[in-house]
């Protein structure tokens, strides 16, 4: 597992109509606090779309 890899996560929710969701792994905490859910690899994205996500999140979290 690493930065950047998509994992689909089954959420058995009752009345959930999206039983399931898709889990990008952003960091290292991510990965120790949930990789038991993190068993179904779906691929991973380009260094551009990494790009845009990293951008997103700077804007997101207001970092310089």
């Amino acid at each position: 597992m690493k930065r950047g890899d998509l994992y689909r996560v089954y959420r058995g929710y009752k009345n959930d109509p999206k039983k399931h969701r898709v889990f990008l792994v952003v960091s290292r905490q991510t990965l120790i606090d949930q990789k038991s859910l993190l068993t179904d690899y779906i691929g991973s994205l380009s260094s551009n779309k990494m790009q845009e996500v990293n951008t997103a999140l700077r804007i997101a979290l207001a970092i310089g």
